[in-house]
């Protein structure tokens, strides 16, 4: 069965109810009070990163979603399979300290819009639970696939490497997007990096020359 289209307004960022805490406690039986400012906070990061992923993912011609510029670099479709799948394998061991209770991961969608989707529907899965941490949740001790070896982490550091992969993974594809011609400030121009002075130039005037 085919995953329902996700309801992504509620989970990119800066967009409606991202932050409605009356609607997560409610989902969840709790006071508004006891909603975690600490995971909503993680929340707006992560699921506003991929959720601007998943947007431009969708913009990607066919001709360019298994295409890149050289043979070690991933290409769109790899990105957003490394992304969806390292989603999951994270949240399953927030949900289950225990690994030998995972379930094996499916196969990903083959269709670029169904592998959007797939992914939208996991942002959303982790809206959720990022929403619905306490802090002694996040204080939590997990070990990653039962291993001793490098020793026990907490689920907020967990959170955050899940935060940094994913960071890692949207920055990747958006040297993609911009070099294909996507990003519309640029088009196919020469890229021309903002940079703070100019803004401040234009805002306040050019500083006196003090010398």
């Amino acid at each position: 069965r085919a995953p329902a289209e996700p309801d992504l307004r509620r989970v990119i960022w800066c967009e409606e109810n991202s932050m409605n805490t009356k609607a997560i406690a409610e989902k969840h039986g709790v006071s508004e009070s006891t909603v975690n400012a600490e995971a909503r906070l993680y929340q707006d990061y992560l699921c506003g990163e991929m959720s601007s992923m998943i947007h431009r993912l969708r913009r990607i011609s066919p001709e360019h979603f298994d295409k890149t510029f050289a043979l070690p670099a991933p290409t769109p479709r790899q990105l957003a399979v490394y992304a969806w799948s390292w989603l999951q394998f994270d949240r399953a061991h927030i949900e289950e300290p225990d690994a030998t209770k995972h379930p094996r991961l499916p196969d990903p969608p083959t269709e670029p819009a169904a592998l959007c989707d797939a992914l939208g529907v996991e942002v959303e899965k982790w809206y959720w639970l990022l929403l619905s941490l306490t802090p002694e949740q996040l204080n939590e001790g997990r070990l990653i696939m039962n291993s001793q070896q490098d020793g026990e982490v907490t689920v907020r550091q967990l959170i955050v490497n899940t935060l940094r992969n994913n960071v890692r993974i949207h920055g990747e594809f958006t040297m993609l997007y911009i070099a294909w011609g996507y990003d519309k400030p640029y088009g196919n121009t020469p890229h021309t990096a903002q940079l703070p002075n100019p803004f401040y130039d234009q805002q306040f005037g050019k500083p006196k020359d003090t010398a």
